[in-house]
């Protein structure tokens, strides 16, 4: 159930196998350097394939843009609503974006959909524990770090990836939703 939401000067749109071409011209292949399953090979095909797998398993994935500029890829992962859990991950943005308003606008729109439009008791945010630019997105949010998987699957590279969880409850999104909205308000 994949809707579109929008707010922040930002459209997340669900995101479609005829998304590739675009998301391919503005992507490169170091965005996806920890993802589980990376785009082989490294071509608009091969991402048409990749957004194709996302979206067999059930993952909501969503293209972002601002002023009609595509400027990467959020999703839901996991939409486990009879326990109260949603995942957000594979979020990667073009480098112009990173650092900016982008990424709190990004997060407050898809944190508003799992907590008050889903009823979302946890929001579980995961990131290869290497990725440092991640994990300081991720803190900044407000997530509280809870430890982390080691070498829990194979990355394309041929290293194992040890997965960092953090974690925003129910009771804990207000206060991180004003963190939020003051960061929006000055950035």
């Amino acid at each position: 159930m994949s809707v579109t939401l929008s707010g922040f000067g930002l459209t997340l749109s669900p995101l479609t196998p005829s998304d590739a071409e675009e998301l391919f011209a503005v992507s490169v292949p170091e965005q996806y350097r920890y993802f589980p399953m990376a785009p082989t090979p490294w071509t608009a095909a091969g991402l048409t394939a990749f957004i194709m797998r996302r979206l067999s398993k059930g993952e909501e994935p969503w293209a972002i843009r601002r002023g009609g500029l595509t400027l990467g890829t959020t999703a839901f992962l996991i939409d486990d609503r009879p326990n109260g859990v949603i995942e957000i991950g594979h979020t990667w943005l073009v480098p112009s974006a990173r650092r900016t308003a982008v990424n709190p606008g990004i997060k407050m729109l898809t944190l508003t959909e799992a907590f008050e439009a889903r009823g979302a008791q946890r929001v579980t945010l995961k990131c290869d524990a290497r990725n440092q630019r991640s994990r300081r997105a991720i803190q900044r949010l407000g997530a509280v770090p809870e430890g982390a998987l080691r070498s829990v699957m194979p990355l394309g590279d041929g290293t194992r990836r040890t997965t960092a969880y953090y974690s925003i409850l129910a009771d804990e999104w207000p206060h991180n939703k004003e963190r939020l909205q003051y960061r929006l308000a000055n950035e």
